[in-house]
């Protein structure tokens, strides 16, 4: 095959813009990511301190949340229990993160360290979280969320 100088002008530049655009969508999904991981953080954050003015904000208003025992609870349902002291949480932190950016939707599955209580029963554990986050407005919001504590290995 024969390539002139226009065909490989062309050629070059072609793969130039491919390349440039692969690039760029890499780097967003960098920043994406990096985004998402703040706004859980920052979840976290405000359920230690119990803030609820945050948590508001962080959750959509069509938050759903499947808790360990299989129960499903809204974005009022949590906020009540935090408010209440029902629900009681010292500590929390995520490793094993994994977290997947599709487009304005954004899929984390990450192990949970939980240490708190609710009403009397110790609820500390290690759980598997699945949370799926939604940008609206510049801003990401988690939108949904399972929780699944993790047994041990007999």
């Amino acid at each position: 095959m024969r390539f002139t100088s226009r065909t490989l002008l062309i050629l070059v530049i072609s793969m130039t813009i491919w390349t440039t655009g692969t690039a760029s969508r890499a780097a967003d999904a960098t920043a994406d990511e990096a985004s998402v991981a703040a706004t859980e953080a920052a979840i976290n954050k405000a359920i230690e301190q119990k803030d609820l003015a945050a948590l508001d904000r962080l959750r959509a208003d069509d938050y759903t949340f499947v808790n360990p025992y299989g129960q499903q609870q809204t974005k009022a349902d949590r906020l009540r229990l935090l408010q209440s002291g029902e629900l009681k949480v010292e500590a929390i932190s995520y490793d094993q993160i994994a977290t997947r950016i599709y487009g304005d939707t954004a899929v984390v599955v990450a192990r949970s360290t939980v240490h708190g209580s609710r009403v009397q029963d110790d609820i500390s554990s290690q759980r598997r979280v699945t949370s799926v986050f939604v940008r609206r407005n510049g801003h990401w919001q988690v939108v949904a969320q399972q929780s699944t504590i993790i047994v041990s290995k007999r």
